[in-house]
């Protein structure tokens, strides 16, 4: 065969050397674009997610010195979750405070650990700096598809991060140490989120008919640590530890459709990574061609991590969140297949090798391109800030216990006592299994309805009513105390936000509100609209004179609401 001109060569050189330039570029924007979203999320003051409320809670009863699992009840129900990100998250709360800037901190510094850890694994691979930085890129670029909860005040960075690091510290040699400290991160992934260990399972199988000495020692790092942590606290609650991170998980059988598991494959993976897929495959056909130890490895671990996204993609209540762990395993094999596939490529004429560089790397950067998203779609507006403050305002301004369960950490910053979070109680009360806790929980939460233990109870639009044992009997909806657009809408997961307030029905039962205090917030909203119209009317404007003896001052006059 004829060779390519030295021109032709240097001009299809060029043009890789342009699209590697194009594809460094695209991977770190997608770096800069989270850096930048969550510093402008970090401090927001109110919920990024509907759920952060209520891990706020639970780090809160751990400063105070309190337990976190016991019996649950109206009062506080822990979350199923084992106790290492609450744990975690407590020293900068007791830094920085209770709020949800403490938690969040936590989640970001942990992503940016999971980021840096997908990097040196695929450096550590192959050596090569454009395999790392799309890998690194791929994974930040899935910020949006993956619910964009990297930076929010729940567990899944913590335990993606450990999962990453369980993955690096995996050694190539039998030094017993580092096998120990494999199965030590695998513990650790384990306490940040229980369902991290289906990752781990065909890993450890494998290795178990492989390579026994070594799963001996893989099981000791991971046995030991967890074990004792179950003790522990199973000992100074009296069980409940296991209750609720071993028992309810195990009782959460409710799957969803079918189209939700076809659609997992098509959609979720598919969809969105069809290049990185036939990346990932090529790179680990080309591994089990040469080492097929290598290739049990990435191919068990591969396993691992889609299984883990799958089962819990298909049981209800599955977030996009649950992605996590099949992304950054995409991610990780997408820079070793690149790895894998250019040296590969040597063996063929130049002028073919430059078309199959130059196609792969337009369809890296179709990959990247794909997963586009507008950052400032994840960023508060001026807007969240104020129905924020004006919800707060009117939790405030009702006296006596008032009671959120979608949203418990608000009542807390209203300067109220909080209460269990609905998801919490709800992971007691689904599924069909008696247990104790089912029976004591159903018992607490009945009594303080029926008792009118609060002055209001203030619930979401689309949220589920049914967990509130005798509310249709004890309070009456009060729909238009409280406008929609009157509270704040979580930025990701499921956006609900409190709409309908719930009054004792009985008078003198209870302490029950009294009109000007429930009404305070109409009022308000009624003199913001009064304002809003009289200061664009000259005809009127005497009666702004007027107002000011009749009605009293309008609290948002100064902000221009």
């Amino acid at each position: 065969m004829k060779e390519p001109s030295p021109q032709r060569n240097v001009f299809l050189h060029g043009i890789e050397l342009l699209l590697a330039s194009i594809l460094v570029v695209g991977a770190a924007a997608y770096l800069l674009i989270y850096l930048y979203v969550a510093g402008m999320r970090l401090r927001y003051p109110y919920e990024l997610e509907w759920i952060e409320g209520g891990l706020v809670d639970q780090v809160g009863r751990i400063l105070a010195g309190r337990s976190v699992y016991g019996p649950p009840n109206i009062s506080f129900t822990p979350f199923l979750y084992t106790p290492l990100y609450f744990y975690l998250a407590a020293i900068p709360a007791k830094i920085f405070g209770t709020g949800f800037f403490p938690l969040r901190l936590v989640s970001f510094l942990a992503s940016l650990a999971a980021i840096g850890g997908i990097f040196w694994i695929v450096y550590r691979n192959g050596r090569d700096f454009l395999a790392s930085i799309l890998a690194a890129g791929l994974f930040t670029a899935s910020y949006r598809i993956t619910g964009a909860w990297l930076d929010v005040a729940r567990v899944d960075s913590l335990s993606i991060a450990l999962l990453v690091f369980f993955w690096l510290s995996i050694p190539r040699n039998p030094s017993r140490g580092r096998w120990v400290l494999t199965g030590f991160f695998a513990a650790l992934m384990f306490l940040s989120k229980q369902t991290m260990l289906i990752a781990l399972l065909p890993f450890a199988l494998v290795h178990l008919v492989q390579y026994r000495r070594r799963a001996v020692w893989l099981a000791a790092g991971f046995v030991i640590p967890v074990a004792a942590v179950t003790l522990l606290f199973n000992l100074a609650t009296n069980g409940w530890y296991s209750f609720y991170t071993i028992n309810l998980l195990a009782q959460q059988t409710d799957w969803l459709s079918q189209d939700v598991i076809i659609g997992f494959w098509t959609n979720d993976l598919f969809r969105h990574y069809a290049v990185t897929i036939f990346i990932s495959l090529a790179g680990i056909f080309l591994i089990a061609r040469r080492d097929r130890a290598e290739f049990w490895k990435w191919f068990s671990l591969l396993t691992g991590a889609v299984l883990c996204s799958f089962l819990a993609r298909i049981k209800e209540g599955g977030w996009d969140n649950v992605l996590l762990p099949a992304v950054a395993m995409l991610a990780v094999l997408l820079g070793i297949g690149w790895n894998r596939l250019m040296p590969s490529l040597t063996r063929i004429p130049s002028l073919a090798r430059s078309a199959v560089v130059i196609g792969l790397m337009v369809a890296a950067g179709y990959q990247f391109y794909h997963l586009r998203f507008n950052p400032l779609d994840q960023i508060p507006t001026p807007e969240n800030y104020s129905a924020g403050q004006r919800f707060l305002e009117y939790i405030s301004s009702i006296p006596g216990e008032v009671y959120i369960p979608y949203h418990t950490f608000y009542a807390a910053m209203a300067g109220k006592q909080t209460y269990a979070h609905q998801s919490a109680l709800w992971d007691v009360l689904r599924g069909q299994t008696a247990n104790n806790g089912k029976e004591i929980l159903i018992q607490s939460i009945s009594e303080a309805v029926n008792n009118h233990q609060f002055n209001a109870i203030i619930l979401d639009g689309a949220g589920e009513w049914n967990f509130l044992y005798g509310l249709d009997s004890n309070y009456s909806p009060q729909p238009e105390i409280l406008p929609a657009a009157s509270s704040p809408v979580p930025l990701t997961g499921w956006q609900v936000s409190p709409q309908t307030v719930f009054l004792p029905i009985a008078a003198g039962r209870g302490n029950t509100p009294s009109t000007s205090s429930l009404f305070a917030f109409t009022e308000q909203r009624a003199l913001i609209s009064c304002n809003s119209f009289l200061q664009y009317s000259s005809i009127f404007d005497w009666m702004l004179r007027i107002k000011f003896f009749v009605m009293p001052a309008c609290p948002y006059q100064a902000s221009g609401a």
